[in-house]
């Protein structure tokens, strides 16, 4: 159980975890942004191996950002986001 935005919830260990890195590699934690890079080097390849066209990436992008909001960050463009 966790308290996410006010309410209590409850997550899997691997969401937490996950949340715990993100939020940790957002503020500032090289040893953390380097795990996420090889995180997703090791699940999605690298940029040398895909091609992709912009819509290609919005919709990269869609589906990460619904992955980090279901883990509990919002990024709304604001300058505090979390």
């Amino acid at each position: 159980m966790v308290n996410k935005n006010g309410e209590v919830a409850r997550v899997t260990k691997q969401r937490a975890l996950l949340a715990a890195v993100t939020t940790a590699a957002i503020n500032g934690r090289i040893g953390q942004q380097r795990l996420i890079v090889q995180l997703y080097s090791a699940l999605g390849g690298t940029a040398e191996d895909d091609i992709s066209t912009a819509e290609e990436l919005q919709q990269v992008d869609g589906a990460l950002l619904l992955e980090l909001g279901k883990i509990g960050l919002s990024f709304d463009g604001g300058p505090h986001d979390t």
